[in-house]
């Protein structure tokens, strides 16, 4: 998307951008002074998974006033970061307990796409049940699969690890989204996931040495991808071929049982205790 008309006012953040939120180290180095915390008329609502302001009601969104000591290059930014299909840009009035500021702010584009959900006025990725229920899903299903005992099909079992592990994408994509880009390709995004201090640390944390060195094959690209936490871009490509190869090919056969479960193992805590927190 464009920057706004006019780059000399504040910004102000309700959604990824604000701080301590994912998207906020994109513009961090270039805020001016410490972030304000203010409000502004209106409402949140969630659309395609995202926090997005509607001007029309009166209730107060919470959020920051961010100055930037170079506005054209933070405005860049904030655009590349941002999806047009979500947002335009628009001028509103941020109130604090001294002061008002004229800022620019991202609205819901007119008509809003798709369907809505009223949220939070004072929204955080915390709260997002990606980051929270859907990764206490995958544990429960890790671990319930594990402990069952041989009532249960291999076959059975494979399937449910499948579920947990399209599950635990969905919400390792979004992080992404909210971290690297809106608008950046997915491709873009896991190369970016790769070169997080805690993806590394947790490849050679949670990798046993026993499966350093393992391939998996992409039909799709004519290549293998090598499991090796020395080569943090390349083990992503590994964890997302085994996904690929689940959603396109619909793989079951039960040899690819430990194929699954180690994938869903390492991968899960890498996500959970390594880069979300």
């Amino acid at each position: 998307m464009d920057s706004p008309p006019d780059i000399t006012l504040p910004f102000f953040a309700y959604g990824t951008l604000k701080p301590e939120q994912p998207g906020y180290h994109l513009i961090e180095d270039i805020i001016a002074e410490p972030p304000i915390s203010a409000k502004i008329r209106g409402a949140l609502f969630e659309q395609d998974g995202l926090p997005i302001f509607v001007e029309k009601y009166n209730d107060d969104v919470r959020g920051y006033v961010l100055k930037f000591s170079e506005p054209e290059e933070a405005y860049n930014r904030i655009a590349d970061y941002e999806n047009e299909r979500n947002y335009e840009w628009d001028v509103t009035i941020a109130e604090t307990d001294n002061q008002d500021f004229e800022v620019n702010v991202l609205i819901a584009t007119d008509p809003v796409r798709g369907r809505v959900d009223r949220i939070e006025n004072n929204w955080t990725v915390g709260r997002d049940p990606l980051f929270t229920e859907a990764l206490d899903v995958v544990k429960h299903t890790k671990n319930t699969v594990a402990e069952v005992g041989s009532e249960q099909s291999e076959l059975e079992k494979f399937f449910r690890l499948q579920m947990a592990y399209l599950l635990l994408w969905s919400s390792i994509e979004r992080y992404n989204a909210f971290r690297f880009g809106l608008s950046a390709h997915s491709v873009s995004n896991r190369k970016q996931m790769a070169s997080l201090d805690g993806f590394r640390t947790g490849l050679k944390t949670e990798v046993p040495s026993w499966r350093i060195g393992e391939e998996i094959f992409s039909a799709d690209r004519n290549k293998f991808y090598t499991l090796d936490p020395d080569k943090p871009e390349e083990a992503i490509e590994y964890y997302y071929q085994v996904r690929s190869n689940v959603t396109h090919r619909g793989k079951s056969s039960g040899i690819e049982y430990g194929l699954m479960h180690d994938s869903l193992d390492e991968l899960s805590a890498i996500f959970r205790h390594y880069v979300l927190e």
